[in-house]
């Protein structure tokens, strides 16, 4: 049982690092999201979404990782970004 708190403990370490670095990653998206509305860009860039899904459905791979899974945690993670220059360009 030790053993498995110590590992699940680990596990807690992890997922902390996983959300700063998606704040890390959404404070890049509000900057994006400013210069896109400074130079009347429009938000949706499917182009640039498929680039997303494609690395990250690369790297699983690469990785054995479920690719169909990582990338459904990326749409999650493009629908976030979205939903965080859309308020940034509403106020």
């Amino acid at each position: 049982m030790k053993e498995i708190k110590q590992l699940r403990e680990k596990l807690d370490e992890i997922d902390i690092e996983i959300l700063e670095l998606l704040m890390e990653r959404m404070d890049i998206v509000k900057r994006i999201g400013l210069i896109k509305k400074r130079q009347n860009l429009p938000i949706i860039d499917k182009d640039r979404e498929e680039e997303v899904y494609d690395n990250a459905t690369k790297f699983a791979l690469k990785h054995d990782l479920d690719s169909i899974q990582i990338k459904s945690i990326f749409r999650e993670i493009v629908i976030l970004s979205k939903k965080v220059q859309n308020e940034l360009l509403n106020h």
